[in-house]
């Protein structure tokens, strides 16, 4: 698996930005920067620009199928924390998510923004910065093949 530096690096020769989603997939599967940015290319995202949750669902099933593990989806990824929270689900910033969430692999869903988790380390730009950011729904990586 690529460090998040080695990630950012790709990134430059993709010449991307907006793409904490394919960085956050790379993560989340334990694949190349390249696997996740194709897998989202082929679902719909353009280039430079983020992806919509139909999209990342797509490029998810996608990749679970390809490396044999089964996702599960928790809360509101797609929403605002107040509708997140109006829908049943309970919000957490994320240094009380990784609090409550010491071991596993997810993704964590933030109004328009996406970061991975794993065991306890957060794979983001923000990892020293946006604690404080409302987690709206996160994707569970169940089973790694």
């Amino acid at each position: 698996m690529q460090t998040f530096e080695q990630l950012k690096e790709v990134s430059k020769c993709y010449r991307e930005h907006n793409d904490c989603t394919v960085k956050g997939l790379a993560v989340l599967f334990g694949c190349t920067y390249g696997v996740a940015h194709r897998a989202l290319d082929k679902n719909g995202r353009q280039r430079r620009r983020g992806a919509p949750w139909a999209t990342i669902n797509a490029a998810i099933s996608q990749l679970s199928e390809r490396f044999g593990v089964t996702t599960e989806t928790c809360g509101k990824p797609d929403a605002s924390a107040s509708y997140a929270r109006y829908c049943g689900f309970e919000t957490m910033t994320i240094k009380q998510f990784i609090r409550r969430h010491p071991k596993g692999v997810y993704l964590l869903a933030m109004r328009g923004h996406v970061a991975a988790l794993r065991d306890g380390v957060l794979y983001d730009w923000t990892a020293d910065t946006a604690q404080r950011r409302q987690v709206t729904g996160y994707i569970k990586i169940n089973g790694e093949g």
